[in-house]
C-alpha cells in the first residue's frame, strides 16, 4: 500500500512516528505490529487494518478481481464463484468480499459486503479489533455467535444482527463446539 500510494519509507515514517527500521521489518515480515501500529498505519495509508493483514495472494486476487471487472459488462455483479477471498495470516476465520470495489462509469462502491465463516469455538481475530473510517453491520446466518461490543457481551443466533459505530471495539466467537457459523458483514466504506 505505501509503494502504491509513492511514499518512501521516510514519509510513512513522519506521517506514523515510527521509526523507518520498525515500518521495514513490518514490510519484510520479521515484525509484527500491535494492534495500535496496525490502527495508526492503516490511517497513514488510507486503507483498512484488514487490507494491511491480507497475504500477497489475497492482494493479487484483489488485482485480478478489478482486472477482470473492468473488462466485464456486469461490473455490478460479483458471483458466487468470484468473491474475493481475505486471508489474514494465522487466522482460520474464511473471509470472501462480495460486493464490487469498481463500479461502470469510473465509480467506486461505498460499502463492503463480507461472507464470514467462523469454525468452532473460534473468535473471529485474536484480540478485540475497531475500524476507524467504518461502521460495520453484522447478520448471522447459521449458527449463534456471542458478539463482544465494547465493554458488553451479546448471544445472537441465526437471523439476529448488530451494528457496530466505527471507533468501537469488538469481536465475534462461534459459539458452536461442532459446527462452522457463518455471518454476513457489511461496512459503510470500502475497506480494501
Amino acid at each position: 500500500q505505501r509503494l502504491k500510494l509513492g511514499f518512501t519509507l521516510k514519509e510513512l515514517s513522519k506521517l506514523t512516528g515510527y521509526s523507518i527500521s520498525y515500518i521495514s521489518q513490518l514490510e519484510r515480515g520479521l515484525s509484527e505490529p500491535s494492534l495500535a501500529a496496525l490502527r495508526k498505519l492503516a490511517e497513514s495509508l488510507c486503507c483498512s487494518e484488514v487490507w494491511l493483514l491480507m497475504d500477497e495472494e489475497s492482494h493479487q486476487h484483489f488485482a485480478a478481481d478489478r482486472q477482470k471487472a473492468s473488462k466485464s459488462s456486469n461490473e455490478y455483479i460479483v458471483y458466487r464463484e468470484n468473491r474475493v477471498p481475505v486471508k489474514i495470516p494465522d487466522n482460520e476465520t474464511d473471509y470472501k468480499i462480495f460486493t464490487p470495489a469498481d463500479l461502470p462509469n469510473g465509480q467506486k462502491a461505498k460499502i463492503t459486503g463480507m461472507h464470514v465463516n467462523l469454525k468452532p469455538n473460534q473468535w473471529a481475530t485474536e484480540k478485540l479489533i475497531k475500524h476507524q473510517t467504518a461502521d460495520e453491520v453484522v447478520i448471522v446466518t447459521k449458527g449463534q455467535l456471542r458478539v463482544v461490543i465494547d465493554q458488553s457481551a451479546y448471544n445472537i443466533q441465526a437471523g439476529d444482527s448488530c451494528y457496530i459505530p466505527k471507533g468501537t471495539w469488538h469481536n465475534y466467537l462461534n459459539l458452536s463446539s461442532d459446527q462452522d457459523a457463518e455471518l454476513i458483514a457489511i461496512f459503510t466504506e470500502l475497506i480494501y
